[in-house]
């Protein structure tokens, strides 16, 4: 499948293409919320996964109910570095598999969190005062 992914501050979004032709694409809260052991996922409706990073497990998905006290601290500037970030990136993968039914990526394209780049004008960098271009520095 080839698949677009866009972990974002509000919302996860992606975009998948099937080796049949076929196109989705879904979108669901950017919120992680540590898993509960004593959760049962998939019933009653809900559709919340249960995802791996980092030896944590995670709660992520379309019927998320988190608490703004469980999700204080997601939206920082380490949140693209962090285990609920890359829960989220797991999440998607999984409603692309489940929409497709593929399991292999031949094409990847993400977003990247632009907000943790400031635009340089760097115009003695090499090749940059030829182009007159300033670049993105972390």
């Amino acid at each position: 499948m080839k698949l677009g992914l866009d972990v974002g501050y509000g919302s996860t979004k992606f975009a998948a293409a099937g080796v049949d032709g076929s196109h989705h694409a879904q979108a669901f809260p950017s919120l992680a919320r540590p898993a509960d052991t004593n959760e049962s996922f998939g019933t009653a409706g809900h559709d919340v996964l249960l995802v791996e990073a980092d030896g944590a497990a995670y709660c992520v998905g379309r019927e998320i109910e988190v608490g703004n006290e469980d999700c204080l601290g997601q939206l920082g500037p380490q949140f693209p570095y962090s285990p609920e970030y890359l829960s989220l990136a797991r999440g998607a993968f999984y409603y692309a598999y489940r929409m497709t039914g593929e399991t292999t990526v031949t094409e990847l394209a993400v977003g990247l969190p632009v907000s943790g780049y400031r635009l340089v004008d760097r115009r003695d960098a090499p090749g940059v005062a030829e182009s007159g271009a300033p670049h993105l520095c972390p």
